[in-house]
């Protein structure tokens, strides 16, 4: 009994100073990591961030977040010498399993850091809307961030109304290299829709649903891994039935992976369910391409030289002079990216229609360029080496060409005899050929030349 009492008696003594102590000590970890993130973020990014406490307690404090734009177009956006401020609320508890005023959690949080903006506050409150931006800082140095907004309506002075179903947004264990960020990122949005009435305003403007779901880690200074964006539906409803655009079950998934020793590979894959203009339906819609051999360390620096040009293009700066130094800062890493001889690779094009679909596959690359070479236009057509091949079935090949009579003005009559004369004087001077019931196009560019079918049409 005694021994329980003397156990008892010391862990509660440990608790006692745990809870005197903890504060301050989670106070002083949060603030340096704090600092140096936003450091980090300044060194890297096109903004600069400056946190500046206004309110310290012994669970918690308060301050202010400066943001301001310093390359462009950022700095354009707010006057010179103003930065964009938002107020940061950080809380800490007596143990660095709970952050006072957010309760216990078994995830071993060191402190709850919440995002407020008065102006942003005033407005979504006029839409009977709100929002949550807040990072939880884990004890083993991760975090798991949350964005949530509640759905809203905002109506403008001149009858336009803008609407938004909620939005969730989930975050864990993101870090940021050099601009680029990885991490574990869900999200859902139930969309929104803007509507202005009236003869000469845009129409009604529809996104649906929107799932992202994504997952990365660092891997040689790039983040490798795999995301998926989904999107239900876009709707676009100008006053003019010509000009309107549908599109369903939009799909986009990637991703990049480390092939080989330093080398890595990156695939995006784009798929619309249906699209339609105006009268034109087209289904399905499918872009697939790659990047293969991309040599790592080269692809760091050309990312870290394009924001180091960032960061010295001042305010201001007119964008042919801006493009111009950037090009010649990102040149070197460049170079030597190209000469490691990446492949991209169209893997798939589908455009479908009713009569058939137009397909098309292939690859380009460099060849090995001369020693002391430049970025110049001559150069990189002389060393470009691609192979495409495109096909087309006969029946949408001559739906096409109807088409185009009809837009040229033939008279209906006319326009099927139109189009058989167009494809055949096509295949007669080598543009396309035939191969069973398809019309064929294979370029090549070697060597500076361009070839169609095999027939050189024209040197670089």
């Amino acid at each position: 009994m005694r021994k329980l009492r003397i156990t008892a008696i010391a862990v509660v003594t440990v608790l006692v100073l745990a809870a005197l102590a903890g504060p301050a000590l989670i106070g002083r970890y949060t603030t340096r990591q704090l600092d140096a993130s936003l450091a980090a973020i300044s060194r890297l990014g096109p903004f600069e961030l400056h946190y500046t406490p206004t309110q310290r307690g012994w669970f918690g404090q308060q301050g202010t977040l400066g943001i301001t734009p310093r390359a462009a177009p950022f700095a354009g956006l707010m006057p010179a010498g103003q930065p964009l401020t938002v107020q940061l609320h950080v809380a800490y508890g007596p143990f660095p399993f709970a952050a006072w005023k957010y309760g216990f959690t078994l995830w071993p949080a060191l402190a709850v850091v919440d995002l407020r903006s008065g102006a942003l506050d005033a407005a979504l409150t006029k839409a009977g809307s709100g929002y949550t931006l807040r990072d939880t800082l884990g004890l083993l140095g991760g975090n798991h961030g949350r964005v949530t907004l509640r759905a809203g309506t905002y109506h403008s002075a001149d009858g336009g109304s803008l609407s938004w179903r909620p939005l969730r947004l989930h975050t864990d264990d993101v870090a940021m290299h050099d601009g680029m960020l990885a991490g574990d990122f869900r999200l859902h949005w139930g969309g929104l829709q803007f509507a202005k009435a009236g003869p000469g305003g845009p129409g009604q403007v529809r996104v649906g649903t929107v799932e992202l779901t994504g997952s990365t880690r660092f891997r040689l200074g790039i983040p490798v891994g795999d995301y998926r964006i989904r999107l239900d539906s876009l709707e676009a409803q100008p006053p003019a039935p010509a000009q309107r655009l549908w599109m369903r079950e939009i799909r986009l998934d990637g991703g990049a992976s480390v092939s080989a020793p330093g080398f890595a590979d990156s695939r995006a894959r784009l798929e619309i369910g249906s699209l339609t203009a105006g009268t034109t339906r087209i289904a399905p819609v499918v872009f697939a391409m790659d990047l293969a051999h991309l040599a790592i360390p080269a692809y760091v620096a050309l990312i870290q030289a394009v924001r180091q040009a960032q960061r010295e293009s001042p305010p201001g700066t007119p964008p042919l002079l801006a493009a111009q130094h950037s090009m010649a800062a990102i040149q070197p890493p460049l170079l030597r990216l190209l000469a490691q001889h990446p492949v991209l690779h169209l893997t798939q094009l589908r455009v479908g229609m009713p009569q058939g679909a137009f397909t098309g596959s292939g690859q380009t690359a460099l060849a090995a360029l001369p020693a002391g070479a430049t970025l110049d236009a001559p150069t990189m057509l002389k060393a470009l080496q691609a192979h495409f091949t495109f096909r087309v079935p006969q029946a949408l090949a001559l739906h096409l060409a109807r088409e185009h009579a009809a837009q040229a003005g033939a008279p209906p009559a006319q326009q099927s005899a139109m189009a058989q004369q167009m494809l055949l004087q096509l295949v007669q001077r080598g543009i396309l050929r035939r191969q069973g019931d398809d019309y064929v196009m294979d370029l090549t560019i070697a060597q500076g030349a361009v070839q169609l079918n095999g027939r050189t049409i024209r040197q670089l």
